[in-house]
Protein backbone atom coordinates (compact mmCIF):
# COMPACT_ATOMS: atom_id res chain seq x y z
CA UNK A 1 0.00 0.00 0.00
CA UNK A 2 0.84 3.29 -0.60
CA UNK A 3 -0.80 7.29 0.13
CA UNK A 4 0.13 9.79 -1.54
CA UNK A 5 0.68 13.48 -0.51
CA UNK A 6 0.79 17.10 -2.32
CA UNK A 7 1.35 20.36 -1.33
CA UNK A 8 1.91 23.50 -3.15
CA UNK A 9 2.89 26.77 -1.58
CA UNK A 10 3.53 30.02 -3.11
CA UNK A 11 6.29 31.68 -2.09
CA UNK A 12 6.00 36.35 -3.03
CA UNK A 13 8.61 38.21 -3.69
CA UNK A 14 11.40 35.70 -4.40
CA UNK A 15 13.27 33.63 -7.15
CA UNK A 16 13.28 29.67 -7.81
CA UNK A 17 17.06 29.68 -7.27
CA UNK A 18 16.86 31.32 -3.95
CA UNK A 19 14.11 29.13 -2.71
CA UNK A 20 16.19 25.82 -3.41
CA UNK A 21 18.81 27.48 -2.02
CA UNK A 22 16.99 28.15 1.30
CA UNK A 23 16.48 24.69 1.31
CA UNK A 24 19.15 23.52 1.40
CA UNK A 25 21.17 26.00 3.45
CA UNK A 26 22.66 25.38 6.58
CA UNK A 27 21.29 27.51 8.74
CA UNK A 28 17.58 27.12 7.30
CA UNK A 29 17.72 24.15 8.12
CA UNK A 30 19.12 24.15 11.50
CA UNK A 31 15.85 26.89 12.43
CA UNK A 32 13.69 24.57 10.79
CA UNK A 33 15.10 21.90 13.15
CA UNK A 34 15.01 23.88 15.97
CA UNK A 35 10.91 24.15 15.82
CA UNK A 36 10.26 20.74 14.95
CA UNK A 37 12.35 20.15 18.21
CA UNK A 38 15.30 17.74 16.15
CA UNK A 39 17.39 17.13 18.68
CA UNK A 40 20.72 16.07 16.76
CA UNK A 41 21.34 16.03 12.40
CA UNK A 42 24.37 13.81 12.00
CA UNK A 43 25.85 14.90 8.44
CA UNK A 44 27.19 11.67 6.62
CA UNK A 45 28.01 13.15 3.62
CA UNK A 46 27.31 17.05 1.96
CA UNK A 47 28.44 17.98 -1.28
CA UNK A 48 27.39 21.12 -2.94
CA UNK A 49 28.66 22.27 -6.03
CA UNK A 50 27.28 24.45 -9.22
CA UNK A 51 25.26 21.68 -10.91
CA UNK A 52 24.09 19.26 -7.80
CA UNK A 53 23.77 19.61 -4.33
CA UNK A 54 23.33 16.28 -1.76
CA UNK A 55 22.82 15.74 1.57
CA UNK A 56 22.70 12.74 3.81
CA UNK A 57 21.73 12.41 7.20
CA UNK A 58 20.80 10.67 10.42
CA UNK A 59 18.23 13.06 12.21
CA UNK A 60 16.69 12.40 15.78
CA UNK A 61 13.66 14.15 16.64
CA UNK A 62 12.82 14.96 20.47
CA UNK A 63 9.96 13.17 20.50
CA UNK A 64 9.99 9.45 21.53
CA UNK A 65 8.16 6.14 21.12
CA UNK A 66 5.85 5.61 24.66
CA UNK A 67 7.26 3.49 26.85
CA UNK A 68 4.49 0.75 25.84
CA UNK A 69 4.99 0.70 22.22
CA UNK A 70 8.98 0.36 22.55
CA UNK A 71 9.06 -3.54 23.30
CA UNK A 72 7.00 -4.16 20.02
CA UNK A 73 8.65 -2.31 17.05
CA UNK A 74 12.32 -1.86 16.04
CA UNK A 75 13.95 1.07 15.60
CA UNK A 76 12.97 4.70 17.46
CA UNK A 77 11.60 7.28 15.42
CA UNK A 78 15.22 8.60 14.14
CA UNK A 79 15.54 8.44 10.52
CA UNK A 80 18.10 8.40 7.28
CA UNK A 81 17.45 11.19 4.97
CA UNK A 82 18.94 11.95 1.81
CA UNK A 83 18.17 15.02 -0.24
CA UNK A 84 19.63 16.18 -3.43
CA UNK A 85 18.75 18.85 -5.75
CA UNK A 86 19.36 18.69 -9.92
CA UNK A 87 19.93 22.33 -10.50
CA UNK A 88 19.85 22.19 -13.61
CA UNK A 89 16.22 21.12 -13.31
CA UNK A 90 15.38 23.19 -9.99
CA UNK A 91 13.92 19.65 -8.97
CA UNK A 92 14.59 18.66 -5.11
CA UNK A 93 14.31 15.09 -4.12
CA UNK A 94 14.13 13.83 -0.25
CA UNK A 95 14.46 10.00 0.40
CA UNK A 96 13.25 9.65 4.04
CA UNK A 97 13.81 6.61 5.75
CA UNK A 98 12.35 5.88 9.66
CA UNK A 99 14.14 3.60 11.39
CA UNK A 100 11.28 2.32 12.97
CA UNK A 101 9.71 -0.67 11.64
CA UNK A 102 13.13 -2.04 10.49
CA UNK A 103 13.25 -0.12 7.25
CA UNK A 104 9.41 -1.46 6.55
CA UNK A 105 8.23 2.19 5.95
CA UNK A 106 9.58 4.85 3.77
CA UNK A 107 8.95 8.68 2.47
CA UNK A 108 9.82 9.67 -1.19
CA UNK A 109 9.29 13.02 -1.84
CA UNK A 110 9.91 15.32 -4.93
CA UNK A 111 9.76 19.42 -5.15
CA UNK A 112 9.79 21.48 -8.25
CA UNK A 113 9.87 25.21 -7.82
CA UNK A 114 8.65 27.00 -10.81
CA UNK A 115 8.33 31.02 -10.95
CA UNK A 116 4.85 32.15 -10.76
CA UNK A 117 4.66 35.65 -10.81
CA UNK A 118 7.02 37.66 -8.78
CA UNK A 119 7.64 34.20 -6.39
CA UNK A 120 8.42 30.63 -6.81
CA UNK A 121 5.81 27.79 -6.07
CA UNK A 122 6.85 25.07 -4.56
CA UNK A 123 5.39 21.62 -5.60
CA UNK A 124 5.76 19.22 -3.22
CA UNK A 125 4.79 15.56 -4.29
CA UNK A 126 5.62 12.32 -1.88
CA UNK A 127 4.63 8.48 -1.50
CA UNK A 128 4.50 7.51 1.77
CA UNK A 129 4.53 3.73 2.11
CA UNK A 130 4.00 1.62 5.56
CA UNK A 131 4.50 -2.21 5.02
CA UNK A 132 2.66 -3.39 7.67
CA UNK A 133 -0.58 -5.57 7.31
CA UNK A 134 -3.72 -4.64 8.16
CA UNK A 135 -2.32 -0.77 9.64
CA UNK A 136 -0.12 0.16 7.01
CA UNK A 137 -3.14 2.14 5.18
CA UNK A 138 -3.54 3.76 8.42
CA UNK A 139 0.08 4.35 9.55
CA UNK A 140 0.22 6.16 6.03
CA UNK A 141 -2.64 8.92 6.94
CA UNK A 142 -1.16 10.03 9.80
CA UNK A 143 2.07 10.15 8.38
CA UNK A 144 0.78 12.47 5.35
CA UNK A 145 -1.53 14.64 8.41
CA UNK A 146 1.84 15.12 10.04
CA UNK A 147 3.98 16.01 6.89
CA UNK A 148 1.03 18.80 5.67
CA UNK A 149 0.82 20.16 9.34
CA UNK A 150 4.72 20.36 9.17
CA UNK A 151 4.67 21.80 5.61
CA UNK A 152 2.14 24.58 6.65
CA UNK A 153 4.13 25.62 9.57
CA UNK A 154 7.85 25.64 7.73
CA UNK A 155 6.17 28.00 5.04
CA UNK A 156 6.20 31.04 7.28
CA UNK A 157 9.68 30.45 8.71
CA UNK A 158 10.80 29.72 5.17
CA UNK A 159 9.36 33.40 4.14
CA UNK A 160 10.79 34.61 7.08
CA UNK A 161 14.18 33.12 6.40
CA UNK A 162 14.09 34.24 2.41
CA UNK A 163 13.15 37.85 3.87
CA UNK A 164 15.66 38.11 6.33
CA UNK A 165 18.63 36.84 3.59
CA UNK A 166 17.41 39.54 0.80
CA UNK A 167 17.27 42.24 3.56
CA UNK A 168 20.71 41.47 4.23
CA UNK A 169 21.93 41.68 0.61
CA UNK A 170 20.48 44.69 0.16
CA UNK A 171 22.15 46.08 3.59
CA UNK A 172 25.02 48.69 2.02
CA UNK A 173 28.78 47.74 2.65
CA UNK A 174 30.09 50.39 4.64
Amino acid sequence: MATRFEHSHLFPDTTTRALLAAFTHPDHQAMQDRFVKIVRREVIERTDDEHHYRCECRVFPERQLPAFVRPFVRGGLEYHEVVSWDKATDVLEVDVQPAILGGRSRIRGTSRVVAEGSGARRIYTAIVTVEVPLLGARMERAIVADLGKAMDGAVGRTQTWLAAQSAQQRKPVE
